[in-house]
């Protein structure tokens, strides 16, 4: 069982796709069924004489979820291009009913419209610094050449008192075994492999327990309950070692993620700067602006 630290930045642009992928090169086409070079005018269908294309099948497939497209493209894409076919018998019956003249509608596909536009400027910006050179580059700085993290191997018992987890030292102190009391005591999941975390790093955990596992040499167990928001723990740390330094594949994707967030956040902050935000209260006055941040 991990015990998590707090949750990572929220995806900033969740219902986009990556900004470093284009988005109608070598994508795929309904007649070959496999990924190539897109005809993006080659029409594909016709629904009321509106054409779906190629650039539309394109642009669809892009969106679908990786493990879509893990499927073979000789399956997904006739799928994927009746859905398009759906979307668009559905597109002409509420035009039909003027549901394009609706204020709410409007509004939504105004929305709609201003997203699209939105990550088109945010891919054009920020797609060129996410090249593969740029991710090795900081690959080669963050983590090539240097040593590996420091993990420990231990077991823990989790109680839901301080009085439960020093009764637990007593008996350890008197001889017991850790494992055969994890077993029995412990209201952890992993209980019934002894209260084994197997190895983990100091960030894999939260502070008051690495803080207290990595203070212990091989053989130790804590003398006093440690607290964490999951209850009180008893740890004995079985190994301590330093792992290897992870490989350029083990971290791409995180650096790839941790490097568009960080440009998205740049672009915000200078698009903010060009722009003059005005921000009213609940009177219509306007209200006082600390100087631009991005999310």
């Amino acid at each position: 069982m991990r015990f998590p630290t707090s949750a990572a930045l929220a995806v900033l642009l969740a219902s986009t796709v990556s900004l470093a992928q284009a988005q109608t090169t070598a994508a795929p086409t309904a007649a070959a069924g496999q990924a190539q070079q897109v005809k993006p005018d080659t029409v594909l269908a016709t629904v009321n004489g509106q054409k779906i294309t190629e650039r539309d099948l394109a642009i669809a497939y892009s969106n679908l979820p990786d493990s879509a497209k893990q499927q073979p493209q000789a399956q997904v894409l006739p799928q994927l291009l009746n859905e398009l076919i759906n979307e668009k018998a559905i597109d002409i019956a509420a035009t039909r009913d003027g549901l394009q003249n609706n204020p709410d509608v409007r509004a939504g596909m105004d929305y709609a419209a201003d997203q699209v536009l939105q990550t088109a400027l945010l891919r054009q910006d920020i797609g060129p610094q996410l090249t593969e050179d740029k991710i090795k580059a900081a690959y080669d700085a963050q983590y090539a050449g240097k040593p590996g993290e420091e993990e420990v191997h231990a077991e823990h018992i989790l109680v839901k008192t301080q009085p439960e987890a020093q009764a637990i030292i007593d008996q350890l102190n008197k001889g017991a075994d850790f494992a055969t009391l994890a077993k029995s005591k412990s209201t952890d999941p992993n209980a019934t492999d002894g209260g084994d975390l197997g190895w983990f790093k100091k960030g894999d955990m939260v502070p008051a327990f690495s803080n207290a596992a990595f203070a212990l040499k091989p053989g130790q167990y804590s003398q006093t309950p440690v607290q964490s928001p999951y209850g009180w723990h008893v740890i004995k740390v079985l190994g301590t070692r330093v792992a290897p330094p992870q490989t350029y594949e083990e971290v791409h994707d995180t650096l790839a993620q941790s490097m568009e967030q960080a440009a998205v956040r740049a672009e915000l902050t200078k698009l903010r700067t060009n722009v003059k935000v005005v921000v009213f209260d609940q009177n219509g006055k306007p209200v006082p602006q600390n100087p631009p941040t991005a999310p």
